[in-house]
């Protein structure tokens, strides 16, 4: 949602950024700098001004305002993500080694179902929130009547120009019964569920999903945090190799309309409608 504070007391956004966060960046490596912000900030006004998509021109306006004024609070907005992510990831850190004191296995977890693969022209029409939910409800029915542990999951985005679709995924981190259920039986049950999609209609991709849910151990829990919440959708076309369709590993800028259609979806939804807390209780900022 675009808005900024009808009265800002900060100076400058580079001054708001430097003073909230550099605490946090100090034991928080894998974040992008203040000038990669501003950066990215320009290049996406840029191309969102000139794309001819519906409200486009109106949101690089938005993020190209007054530097004397507060950030906009739009998820378009690379400086408002710096802001978020730094604060989710001292937070999950907070959540990760108090559950290893407890002993409880945690990890990181991608979770890929094809029903989230969006064709290119439809994203808008998509509530993030059915997504989450979606979750929530696969994850519950496998957890035992008193839990232990947690989970925590944020949607990302990739786009795919061969086949012109969103594939929409979650990004997540899971402790104790919430990360047996990812590994057992979530895992078992949406590997049947994409091989049934896998071939159904042109906006799905052409390869097999190996693996529905994936997951990785902490080696590095600060870099790996930083990876969970992310306002950066990726460009990889399927290619094809002498072993079939394969997605490509290099990541490139999306290109429009599609840029901006990622970017005003991003605008119309807030972070809580992107993200999944399970046994986390209703306290702390995320």
């Amino acid at each position: 949602m675009v808005g900024r504070p009808k009265n800002p007391t900060v100076a400058s956004l580079t001054e708001q950024l430097a003073t909230l966060t550099y605490d946090l960046r100090q034991c928080l490596p894998g974040f992008e700098e203040l000038g990669d912000v501003a950066e990215e900030t320009a290049t996406r006004a840029a191309e969102m001004s000139v794309s001819g998509e519906p409200g486009a021109a109106r949101l690089a306006r938005v993020l190209t305002q007054d530097p004397g004024e507060l950030p906009s609070v739009s998820l378009a907005d690379p400086g408002y993500w710096l802001l978020l992510r730094l604060v989710i990831a001292n937070y999950l850190l907070c959540c990760i080694y108090k559950a290893e004191d407890a002993g409880q296995d945690v990890r990181a977890v991608t979770i890929l179902y094809l029903g989230h693969v969006i064709a290119g022209d439809r994203l808008l029409e998509v509530n993030p929130k059915t997504l989450t939910e979606w979750l929530r409800r696969l994850v519950a029915q496998h957890l035992p009547e008193k839990p232990n542990g947690w989970l925590y999951a944020q949607i990302h985005g990739e786009f795919d120009p061969t086949t012109s679709a969103y594939i929409l995924h979650f990004h997540t981190i899971a402790a104790g019964d919430y990360l047996a259920a990812l590994d057992g039986p979530v895992r078992a049950e949406l590997k049947r569920r994409n091989q049934r999609l896998v071939g159904r209609h042109p906006g799905l991709p052409m390869v097999r999903v190996r693996v529905a849910v994936r997951k990785d151990k902490l080696r590095d829990p600060p870099r790996q945090v930083a990876y969970v919440a992310q306002g950066w959708w990726p460009r990889r076309p399927l290619v094809m190799t002498p072993d079939g369709w394969k997605r490509t590993r290099k990541k490139h800028r999306i290109r429009e309309p599609h840029h901006s259609r990622y970017l005003l979806w991003l605008d119309k939804h807030t972070y809580t409608d992107m993200r999944l807390r399970m046994g986390m209780g209703s306290g702390g900022w995320s």
